[in-house]
């Protein structure tokens, strides 16, 4: 289940730094491929940058205890951002509402305020099915503000407007703020590129939608495109006085991949608030619940949405703060599943491997096959999960690491960074049916795997829900 890629490193080790507030991952698939860590200490103002080699298979820091806040602006929210196939960069957002985009070795691409509340949570969309629309980038901030991004358009502030492309494309950041109503509080989100509403049988043609996690309501489901409006159109509507400010900081002459990132450029948490804010025209739109899964004792923490298919539902797993995962389809807004005693949960989805690649839609028979990784750092305890077989979900593999670790996620791949500096691939490819897995060793001795459905590693009880 563990394909160890790095021993305990040093610098990895939580034994100097302290446990991280927060830590992501980004493989880049340039030179052999190579893995970017990156991780923002206790206090959210620094952050260290690493980069495993894996053709050579070492480790080397680029960047340590680089100042990316100050003046009482602190880290809230970190994600790896996909410049290119071959390029990732560091999304950044801050208390002040600022968000920053760095490269792999700490210089600033990029810095820009929409809204001036904490930025929550940094979620990157699917690449759209249909052509003419555009991949977005969605910043969930505090009091229920969500901004919608286009990815093309970040990608053309920092390296310049592809050549051939219309002239009479909008220049600068091209973005919608909304308002999420009716809701106590919202901790984090997911786009829907292609979803089918449950109201709506008889329409072929799918829209896009954000799914909302948090309390009073658990889940939420809003509409983006009803209509089934271009994502092109609307993000277009934006206002043209982000582009004249954005371009006044990235130098048009920014073209190539080794001249995108101006000097001049700082982090958004070490500036005041007012000094980079954007003006905006008019308020954000409300977007209206479509549907809702109502608990009021349940409080969300994660939403982690599946790899999607054509045509397939849309699946998520839900990770709440009584310590239970629940695996729920987010068209219908129901439980299908629940696991319990799961504290503290991290979760993530397995893909298998396809020659569609990480990016592209699974077939529904691939999707079937869809494997679901529940980490319990409390315990040390770490589940594959088989989630959409005909059985319902099956207990693949457990096994026992160290606690207080982190499950990390990058392009359909799993890694486990252990608090000695350790880091770990979780592969089983291809997924199979746990009736026809081969008994491993369950001595329940820290490495070892166990049985599928084996009970020696005393995995947390689970069970069909409707909610």
């Amino acid at each position: 289940m563990l394909e160890q890629i790095h021993n305990a490193s040093p610098c990895l080790s939580e034994e100097r730094s302290g446990a991280p507030s927060f830590i992501a991952v980004a493989e880049e698939y340039v030179d052999g491929g190579s893995l970017n860590i990156a991780r923002c200490n206790s206090d959210g103002r620094l952050i260290d940058l690493f980069r495993w080699c894996a053709r050579r298979g070492a480790i080397e820091a680029l960047e340590m205890a680089k100042v990316v806040a100050s003046k009482g602006t602190v880290v809230t929210a970190m994600e790896w951002f996909p410049l290119s196939a071959e390029q990732q960069l560091l999304c950044i957002g801050f208390s002040n509402g600022g968000v920053s985009l760095f490269t792999p070795r700490g210089a600033v691409c990029l810095s820009f305020l929409l809204v001036p509340k904490p930025v929550l949570r940094i979620r990157l969309g699917h690449v759209p099915v249909l052509p003419g629309e555009e991949r977005k980038v969605a910043l969930l901030q505090d009091s229920g503000v969500l901004a919608i991004v286009s990815v093309d358009s970040i990608r053309e502030m920092i390296c310049g407007a592809p050549r051939g492309s219309e002239g009479n494309k909008e220049e600068g950041l091209r973005f919608r703020l909304f308002q999420l109503p009716r809701r106590e509080s919202t901790v984090d989100i997911c786009l829907l590129t292609e979803m089918q509403p449950y109201e709506e049988a008889f329409n072929t043609h799918g829209g896009a939608g954000v799914v909302a996690l948090g309390s009073n309501p658990f889940l939420s489901l809003h509409l983006l495109d009803a209509d089934r409006i271009s994502v092109r159109s609307f993000l277009n509507s934006a206002a043209s006085a982000l582009g004249s400010y954005a371009r006044s900081l990235v130098p048009l002459t920014s073209r190539t991949k080794s001249d995108v990132v101006p000097p001049r450029f700082v982090s958004a948490g070490t500036v005041r608030a007012q000094d980079i804010q954007v003006p905006i025209r008019g308020k954000p739109d409300e977007l209206l619940v479509y549907a809702k899964f109502i608990d009021p004792t349940r409080v969300g923490e994660r939403l982690e949405l599946a790899p999607r298919c054509h045509h397939g539902t849309a699946l998520a797993a839900v990770c709440d703060a009584y310590g239970r995962v629940g695996l729920f389809c987010l068209e219908t807004m129901r439980c299908l599943h629940l696991w319990k005693g799961y504290r503290d949960a991290q979760v993530a989805w397995l893909q298998p491997s396809t020659q569609a690649g990480a990016h592209q839609p699974l077939s529904i028979e691939v999707q079937s096959r869809l494997g679901l990784v529940i980490y319990a750092p409390r315990r040390g305890l770490l589940e594959l999960w088989a989630v959409a077989g005909p059985q319902g979900p099956q207990r693949l593999e457990a096994i026992v690491v160290e606690s207080d670790g982190h499950l990390l996620a990058s392009q359909g791949q799993i890694y486990l960074l252990q608090p000695c500096g350790r880091i770990d691939r979780i592969r089983v490819q291809p997924l199979v049916d746990p009736a026809s897995a081969k008994a491993a060793s369950t001595t329940g001795e820290p490495g070892q795997n166990s049985e599928p459905d084996s009970e020696v590693f005393g995995s947390a009880g689970s069970e069909g829900s409707d909610g």
